[in-house]
Protein backbone atom coordinates (compact mmCIF):
# COMPACT_ATOMS: atom_id res chain seq x y z
CA UNK A 1 0.00 0.00 0.00
CA UNK A 2 1.38 3.82 -0.76
CA UNK A 3 1.00 4.99 1.64
CA UNK A 4 1.11 2.61 4.33
CA UNK A 5 0.00 3.14 8.53
CA UNK A 6 1.35 2.68 11.55
CA UNK A 7 0.73 -0.82 12.47
CA UNK A 8 -0.51 -1.92 9.04
CA UNK A 9 1.40 -4.76 7.24
CA UNK A 10 3.00 -4.30 4.48
CA UNK A 11 4.50 -6.64 1.76
CA UNK A 12 7.75 -5.79 0.01
CA UNK A 13 8.11 -7.64 -3.67
CA UNK A 14 11.50 -8.18 -5.38
CA UNK A 15 11.88 -9.47 -8.62
CA UNK A 16 15.77 -10.55 -10.00
CA UNK A 17 15.62 -10.80 -13.52
CA UNK A 18 18.24 -11.73 -16.13
CA UNK A 19 19.14 -14.39 -19.16
CA UNK A 20 18.12 -17.00 -16.82
CA UNK A 21 16.56 -17.27 -13.55
CA UNK A 22 18.54 -15.62 -10.69
CA UNK A 23 19.46 -17.84 -7.79
CA UNK A 24 20.75 -16.54 -4.02
CA UNK A 25 19.11 -13.86 -1.84
CA UNK A 26 17.67 -10.56 -1.74
CA UNK A 27 18.43 -8.41 1.58
CA UNK A 28 16.15 -5.24 1.94
CA UNK A 29 16.69 -2.36 3.85
CA UNK A 30 15.13 1.14 4.98
CA UNK A 31 12.86 -0.95 6.97
CA UNK A 32 12.28 -1.04 10.55
CA UNK A 33 15.06 -4.23 10.45
CA UNK A 34 16.47 -5.94 7.82
CA UNK A 35 14.96 -8.65 5.93
CA UNK A 36 16.64 -11.43 4.06
CA UNK A 37 14.87 -14.30 2.09
CA UNK A 38 16.46 -16.48 -0.56
CA UNK A 39 14.76 -16.24 -4.31
CA UNK A 40 12.32 -18.89 -5.49
CA UNK A 41 12.05 -18.49 -9.09
CA UNK A 42 14.04 -15.12 -9.26
CA UNK A 43 11.25 -12.98 -6.82
CA UNK A 44 10.57 -13.46 -3.38
CA UNK A 45 8.88 -10.99 -0.62
CA UNK A 46 9.27 -9.68 2.57
CA UNK A 47 6.75 -8.28 5.32
CA UNK A 48 7.13 -5.13 7.39
CA UNK A 49 5.00 -3.00 10.07
CA UNK A 50 6.09 0.98 10.35
CA UNK A 51 5.53 1.89 13.58
CA UNK A 52 6.22 5.84 12.80
CA UNK A 53 4.96 7.75 10.52
CA UNK A 54 7.90 9.25 7.51
CA UNK A 55 8.87 8.81 4.46
CA UNK A 56 11.56 5.63 4.20
CA UNK A 57 13.92 4.58 1.49
CA UNK A 58 13.41 1.01 0.83
CA UNK A 59 16.63 -0.82 -0.99
CA UNK A 60 16.77 -4.63 -2.28
CA UNK A 61 19.83 -5.88 -2.50
CA UNK A 62 20.60 -9.19 -4.46
CA UNK A 63 23.77 -11.70 -3.85
CA UNK A 64 23.89 -14.33 -6.18
CA UNK A 65 25.10 -17.55 -5.22
CA UNK A 66 26.56 -18.35 -8.48
CA UNK A 67 29.23 -16.36 -10.31
CA UNK A 68 26.84 -16.79 -13.36
CA UNK A 69 25.15 -14.00 -11.82
CA UNK A 70 25.98 -10.49 -10.99
CA UNK A 71 24.95 -8.29 -8.29
CA UNK A 72 22.12 -5.72 -8.47
CA UNK A 73 20.18 -3.03 -6.53
CA UNK A 74 17.32 -1.23 -6.52
CA UNK A 75 15.33 1.52 -4.25
CA UNK A 76 11.71 2.43 -3.36
CA UNK A 77 10.48 5.23 -1.61
CA UNK A 78 7.79 4.41 0.91
CA UNK A 79 5.42 6.83 2.93
CA UNK A 80 3.73 5.85 6.07
CA UNK A 81 0.76 8.23 7.87
CA UNK A 82 -1.19 7.93 10.46
CA UNK A 83 -4.89 6.17 10.11
CA UNK A 84 -7.19 9.05 9.02
CA UNK A 85 -10.30 10.00 11.42
CA UNK A 86 -13.76 11.39 10.92
CA UNK A 87 -14.99 14.14 13.25
CA UNK A 88 -18.47 15.38 13.93
CA UNK A 89 -20.58 17.44 16.62
CA UNK A 90 -24.25 18.14 17.64
CA UNK A 91 -25.29 20.84 20.05
CA UNK A 92 -28.97 20.51 22.26
CA UNK A 93 -31.31 23.27 22.03
CA UNK A 94 -31.66 25.99 23.34
CA UNK A 95 -29.29 28.26 21.95
CA UNK A 96 -29.74 31.16 24.14
CA UNK A 97 -27.10 34.19 24.76
CA UNK A 98 -24.99 33.89 27.45
CA UNK A 99 -26.58 30.26 28.23
CA UNK A 100 -24.56 27.25 28.03
CA UNK A 101 -24.92 25.22 24.80
CA UNK A 102 -24.40 22.16 25.37
CA UNK A 103 -22.60 20.33 22.19
CA UNK A 104 -21.07 16.88 21.79
CA UNK A 105 -18.16 15.10 20.04
CA UNK A 106 -17.35 12.20 18.18
CA UNK A 107 -14.40 10.83 16.42
CA UNK A 108 -14.15 7.61 14.50
CA UNK A 109 -11.61 5.92 12.61
CA UNK A 110 -12.26 6.50 8.75
CA UNK A 111 -11.91 3.39 6.30
CA UNK A 112 -11.41 0.77 8.51
CA UNK A 113 -7.90 2.79 9.09
CA UNK A 114 -7.14 1.37 12.87
CA UNK A 115 -9.14 -0.22 15.46
CA UNK A 116 -7.87 1.67 18.30
CA UNK A 117 -10.40 3.98 19.50
CA UNK A 118 -8.61 7.99 18.99
CA UNK A 119 -7.81 9.67 22.45
CA UNK A 120 -6.54 13.14 22.83
CA UNK A 121 -9.02 16.80 22.69
CA UNK A 122 -11.29 18.30 20.49
CA UNK A 123 -11.06 22.18 20.27
CA UNK A 124 -14.87 23.78 18.94
CA UNK A 125 -14.69 27.44 16.95
CA UNK A 126 -17.10 29.58 16.25
CA UNK A 127 -17.52 33.35 15.68
CA UNK A 128 -18.49 35.21 19.03
CA UNK A 129 -18.48 31.66 20.52
CA UNK A 130 -16.65 30.72 23.72
CA UNK A 131 -15.76 26.83 24.38
CA UNK A 132 -13.49 24.83 26.25
CA UNK A 133 -11.56 21.89 25.30
CA UNK A 134 -12.96 18.67 24.84
CA UNK A 135 -11.46 15.81 26.43
CA UNK A 136 -12.36 12.26 24.36
CA UNK A 137 -13.51 9.58 26.62
CA UNK A 138 -14.26 6.60 24.34
CA UNK A 139 -13.95 8.21 21.35
CA UNK A 140 -16.36 10.81 22.27
CA UNK A 141 -16.46 13.83 24.67
CA UNK A 142 -19.33 16.92 25.78
CA UNK A 143 -18.98 20.35 26.85
CA UNK A 144 -20.14 23.41 26.79
CA UNK A 145 -19.83 26.78 24.42
CA UNK A 146 -21.46 30.09 25.18
CA UNK A 147 -22.39 32.58 22.48
CA UNK A 148 -22.31 36.64 23.73
CA UNK A 149 -24.44 37.68 20.71
CA UNK A 150 -27.71 36.56 19.04
CA UNK A 151 -27.88 35.53 15.20
CA UNK A 152 -26.36 32.18 12.87
CA UNK A 153 -23.20 30.91 13.87
CA UNK A 154 -21.48 28.34 12.78
CA UNK A 155 -19.30 25.41 14.96
CA UNK A 156 -16.64 23.39 13.90
CA UNK A 157 -15.36 21.13 16.15
CA UNK A 158 -10.97 19.84 15.12
CA UNK A 159 -9.63 16.87 16.25
CA UNK A 160 -5.98 17.69 17.01
CA UNK A 161 -5.50 13.70 16.42
CA UNK A 162 -2.91 11.01 19.01
CA UNK A 163 0.15 9.01 18.27
CA UNK A 164 -1.60 6.48 16.17
CA UNK A 165 -4.01 8.88 14.86
CA UNK A 166 -4.25 11.62 12.48
CA UNK A 167 -6.60 14.80 13.43
CA UNK A 168 -9.63 16.01 11.34
CA UNK A 169 -11.96 18.11 11.59
CA UNK A 170 -16.02 18.38 11.37
CA UNK A 171 -18.59 19.38 8.97
CA UNK A 172 -20.04 23.30 10.22
CA UNK A 173 -22.75 23.00 12.42
CA UNK A 174 -24.89 25.82 12.02
CA UNK A 175 -27.09 27.23 15.07
CA UNK A 176 -29.43 30.21 15.30
CA UNK A 177 -28.62 32.09 18.87
CA UNK A 178 -31.15 33.74 20.21
CA UNK A 179 -32.12 36.13 22.87
CA UNK A 180 -33.95 34.95 25.72
CA UNK A 181 -37.61 36.24 26.50
CA UNK A 182 -38.52 37.81 29.53
CA UNK A 183 -41.50 35.51 31.24
CA UNK A 184 -43.44 36.11 34.44
CA UNK A 185 -42.70 39.76 34.41
CA UNK A 186 -45.28 42.33 37.02
CA UNK A 187 -46.58 45.27 36.29
CA UNK A 188 -45.98 48.47 37.89
CA UNK A 189 -48.72 50.82 37.46
CA UNK A 190 -47.61 54.79 36.23
CA UNK A 191 -48.85 58.12 36.89
CA UNK A 192 -50.56 61.24 34.74
CA UNK A 193 -47.37 62.19 32.72
CA UNK A 194 -46.90 66.14 33.64
CA UNK A 195 -45.32 68.56 30.68
CA UNK A 196 -43.04 71.91 32.32
CA UNK A 197 -42.23 74.27 30.17
CA UNK A 198 -42.13 72.04 26.65
CA UNK A 199 -40.83 69.18 28.96
CA UNK A 200 -43.15 65.50 29.65
CA UNK A 201 -41.67 64.17 33.33
CA UNK A 202 -42.44 61.43 34.48
CA UNK A 203 -41.92 59.51 38.02
CA UNK A 204 -42.35 55.86 38.74
CA UNK A 205 -42.29 54.48 42.34
CA UNK A 206 -41.17 50.56 42.31
CA UNK A 207 -42.22 48.64 44.93
CA UNK A 208 -40.75 45.41 43.43
CA UNK A 209 -37.40 43.77 44.45
CA UNK A 210 -36.65 43.53 40.92
CA UNK A 211 -35.13 46.17 38.71
CA UNK A 212 -37.75 47.15 36.26
CA UNK A 213 -37.56 46.90 32.66
CA UNK A 214 -39.79 50.07 30.90
CA UNK A 215 -40.95 49.09 27.04
CA UNK A 216 -42.30 52.11 25.39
Amino acid sequence: PKPSLIGQPVNVSVTVTSTSTPTGSVTVTGGPSPCTFTLVNGAGNCAFTFNTTGNYTLTAAYTPDTPAFLPSSDTENHAVSLPRTSTSITAATPYFTGQNISVTVKVDNFGGDSTVTPTGTVTITGQDVTCGAITLINGTGTGTCISSTAGSKTLTAVYSGDSGHSGSTSLPLNIIVTTPAITGCNTVTVGLLRQTNGTMTMTINNPLTQFLQIAN
